[in-house]
């Protein structure tokens, strides 16, 4: 009798009960023939040579130990199936990212990345050349996940971006800062999701980021699904295909999720790419949940449905 096909979906003890796609993906991992065991990446090593392949899911606290986590991907990748792989997750686990895809000519959100204080007033002039009118700034970590460490403070209050960008660096992190971009009060953010290239479902997501640095919980109250644009589209496949080439992938990524924000005459740009460990707000449309489940196992030769 052959032994049962495995795969492990990585999260951690702190991120599980935000995961609000992992209820989803496991059960629809019981209508195969194929155990899926949630294992978290911060208290577990098994042997990995048990499983087929090695999913991330919801590791969200490795933002704060990137090098240890990096090593416990290589350490999969060494004995099983990593998707996406570690090359990917190295890239994509610094949004400096941002900056090489704006070089290969992708329109992004204007992005400045500093790594000093004294850079903040030189970051503020290349961002006030910008297309905009620029009033408010975001301010984020280079490396950070689930709106960690991210504000929106008025250009005005640079007593505020001085103590917040400080604060970062003190983490040894690097410090995104980004226009407020108001078109996002008015049309949100569109998040899109692809497996294996392809398109699965978009998700429109309300501003998070209040004046005075508040930011709302990232929650599913705050989506809901919606059909992605034509252009939406057509940038997507450009990002992908064009990050498939630039790392050297035989395969496109398993999952993707596009985060763009349009512009002044609604044309997307690229707020961020999640290709490490994305939300995929599966709830709001539970059959992708399926079509997820299916490109494992399509990536995985040695698993198939029952």
């Amino acid at each position: 009798m052959n032994a049962k096909k495995k795969v492990a979906l990585i999260s951690d003890s702190d991120s599980l009960s935000v995961d609000y796609d992992m209820p989803l993906i496991t059960d629809a991992f019981k209508n195969t023939d194929v155990q899926a065991d949630v294992v978290f990446w911060d208290e577990s090593n098994p042997d990995w040579s048990m499983y087929d392949a090695v999913v991330l899911r919801s590791p969200w606290t490795y933002m704060e130990k990137i090098q240890p986590f990096i090593e416990f991907c290589q350490n999969i990748e060494k004995n099983s199936v990593l998707l996406n792989p570690v090359s990917v997750i190295e890239w994509n686990s610094n949004k400096n990212y941002l900056k090489q895809l704006e070089a290969q000519g992708i329109p992004i959100v204007p992005t400045e990345i500093i790594y000093s204080v004294t850079e903040i007033h030189h970051a503020f002039d290349r961002i006030q050349k910008c297309d905009w009118d620029v009033k408010e700034v975001v301010i984020k970590p280079t490396i950070g996940a689930y709106s960690f460490g991210v504000v929106r403070l008025s250009v005005k209050d640079i007593d505020k971006i001085r103590k917040h960008v400080t604060y970062l660096l003190e983490l040894d992190k690097g410090v995104i800062v980004q226009p407020y971009l108001h078109t996002i009060e008015e049309h949100g953010e569109t998040n899109m999701i692809y497996f294996n290239n392809t398109y699965s479902h978009a998700i429109k997501k309300e501003a998070l980021l209040s004046q005075h640095g508040e930011t709302k919980t990232p929650d599913m109250e705050y989506r809901k699904i919606k059909e992605a644009s034509d252009e939406e589209k057509a940038l997507a496949i450009r990002i992908l295909n064009l990050v498939q080439s630039s790392l050297g992938l035989n395969e496109p990524l398993l999952y993707a999720r596009l985060d763009f924000i349009e512009d002044k005459n609604g044309q997307p740009l690229l707020l961020e790419l999640e290709i490490t460990e994305p939300s995929l707000s599966l709830p709001l449309t539970p059959k992708c949940t399926h079509m997820f489940v299916q490109s494992i196992i399509n990536r995985t030769p040695s698993l198939e449905y029952d």
